[in-house]
């Protein structure tokens, strides 16, 4: 039985290991202007929105990731409305 369970969890690391090795060939093989762009996309959506007073000298890229994954959105605005409906003014 532990054998079973060996060669199993062997096939599946060398399945993840070979699935990295997939991905960083790709991520490599992708133009430099293309990851250029990406990062400074990131570091614009990070310090925007409900974040917008960070500061980007100060921000590190594990934050910047944690809110790229989260929404960056304000609460919308509620508009206070008078009693009645809109008045219509009429011209001269």
């Amino acid at each position: 039985m532990e054998r079973i369970i060996w060669r199993r969890w062997c096939l599946t690391h060398e399945w993840r290991k070979l699935r990295e090795k997939l991905v960083t060939t790709l991520v490599w093989s992708l133009p430099r202007w293309l990851i250029y762009w990406a990062t400074i996309r990131l570091a614009a959506h990070a310090t925007t929105g409900v974040y917008g007073k960070t500061d980007p000298t100060t921000l590190n890229v594990m934050e910047a990731l944690r809110r790229w994954e989260k929404p960056n959105t304000r609460p919308p605005i509620q508009l206070h409305r008078r009693p009645g409906g809109i008045r219509r003014h009429s011209l001269p």
